[in-house]
């Protein structure tokens, strides 16, 4: 249309692009012209739904705090001396509409604003769900006194989701948390009574984790950490210390799930090893489903699942695998990029179901590549003679990752991997699944080559992303 500009837009346009500015630019767009500031004012819940407080710009919190009127609202606020009182305010008035916080105390508050805060917080939660208490120096708990019955006056029945950098002793049969659902302890050292005070949190806890540096357990202690029997799952984030240090404290039985990342320097494929095995033994898990990714850093992340419904997962990992992992799998499945990277593969007798999964195509480009599939490498074997299905699938359509693009793979790529990777010891494979992809053909005696070694062709729909779990969005906050 010639000559339209940006002022040719309706509000309801204007606002969907604001969505896109981070907080600090949505605040600017307020101070460009009189007509973004009144159509972004116009929409508090779409607009000003998500608050955030530095500490920096004393007055600036309640202004913005305003903008939101009544509509739910995520805020995070950083607290030091100098914004206590505004921050105070700023709770008393607005958390009974706050569906987020997070507060994180950057240095040590005087007393009188420890308990300011704590009557401020003691104003009811009736919609808030998440909640982040970020005080390694546990302000708020001596702004309560150590008593916290009053938190959230007791009435906060929609919180399922609860984040602490503190001592958690004081956080035991508080009102107030008593739905906690799902729980994150971060503390830099982690020692038995956190770890039991954690677990005991609110009587509906299902699942807990632990972020810290270093662990404290006493290696010479007779007695297993035991969890109750209400947590299906645990999560340890390793800083530093060796995870299976750690693991040889805890009383895993019972478990649906343990989750376990270390963050950088990954371990080392011994330590890897090590721990893996250890998991699964105390989980007493014999892996028949195992998911296999790659994290930029060059690291592994895996998925073991059980026949009974058990789960253990291990992230930024050395990239290798210990050969009694695969005697029971059934089912793996695997990011391309890991395929090409995993150094060797002990053999998988019990492998029914393979599936490979294409990378989004954030380096494609659809006027030169007609698809891309895996490294072809000749010194890459696995062993799986009861392989009974080969999948290959890309992102569902309409999935953004996909960014428009119709994935496909060239057929001369296929018949390689499928000669050169795999070792079934039979003539053909039962079942070739494609999924949200096409084959791409450019000899028909390749195509005729490649169907050649199936019995039947099937197409699927693509898979869907990864969602995060409620402990994964805890530990993010």
């Amino acid at each position: 249309m010639a000559g339209a500009s940006i002022e040719d837009l309706p509000d309801e346009l204007l606002c969907d692009i604001f969505v896109y500015l981070t907080f600090a630019g949505r605040v600017t767009s307020t101070h460009v012209c009189r007509r973004w500031r009144a159509a972004s004012l116009d929409a508090p819940g779409q607009l000003w739904n998500e608050v955030v407080s530095s500490a920096r710009r004393l007055g600036v919190l309640e202004q913005v705090l305003v903008r939101s009127g009544t509509a739910p609202v995520s805020l995070t606020i950083l607290i030091m001396d100098a914004n206590a009182a505004e921050v105070t305010t700023a709770l008393v008035q607005h958390l009974e509409h706050c569906k987020a916080l997070r507060l994180q105390i950057i240095d040590a508050i005087e007393d009188k604003a420890a308990i300011d805060i704590a009557q401020a917080m003691s104003t009811a939660a009736p919609i808030l769900e998440r909640f982040a208490l970020l005080d390694r120096r546990d302000c708020v708990v001596r702004g309560f006194a150590g008593d916290l019955s009053s938190l959230f006056a007791a009435q906060a029945p929609r919180l399922v989701l609860f984040k602490h950098k503190g001592g958690p002793g004081h956080f035991r049969d508080v009102p107030a948390l008593r739905s906690v659902r799902h729980f994150v302890h971060k503390r830099a050292l982690l020692a038995e009574e956190n770890v039991i005070a954690a677990a005991d949190i609110s009587p509906n806890l299902l699942d807990v984790g632990f972020h810290f540096r270093v662990c404290a357990f006493d290696p010479s202690s007779p007695v297993a950490i035991t969890f109750p029997r209400n947590i299906q799952s645990v999560t340890l984030v390793v800083d530093k210390a060796r995870p299976a240090a750690c693991l040889a404290a805890l009383n895993l039985s019972g478990l649906r799930r343990v989750t376990i990342t270390y963050r950088i320097p990954y371990l080392a494929e011994d330590k890897s090893h090590e721990m893996m095995l250890l998991v699964m033994e105390k989980l007493a898990l014999v892996p028949r489903r195992m998911y296999v990714d790659i994290a930029p850093n060059g690291s592994a992340m895996f998925e073991l699942g059980g026949r009974d419904g058990q789960f253990a997962e291990f992230n930024y990992i050395h990239l290798s695998l210990p050969p009694p992992i695969l005697l029971h799998l059934t089912v793996l499945e695997i990011v391309e990029a890991s395929w090409n990277a995993i150094p060797l593969w002990p053999p998988a007798p019990a492998l029914r179901e393979l599936t490979i999964m294409l990378v989004a195509p954030e380096s494609y480009d659809p006027n030169v590549d007609i698809g891309m599939f895996v490294d072809v490498r000749r010194d890459l074997v696995l062993q799986c003679p009861a392989l009974h299905t080969l999948s290959i699938s890309t992102r569902q359509r309409g999935d953004p990752a996909l960014k428009g693009f119709f994935m496909s793979i060239p057929s001369e790529s296929l018949l390689l991997f499928v000669q050169e990777q795999l070792r079934t010891g039979k003539e053909r494979i039962p079942l070739l699944r494609l999924c949200g992809l096409q084959l791409a053909v450019h000899h028909i005696d390749v195509l005729a080559s490649l169907l050649d070694l199936f019995d039947d062709v099937q197409l699927a729909p693509g898979h869907a992303g990864v969602e995060s779990t409620p402990i994964e969005q805890a530990l993010d906050m």
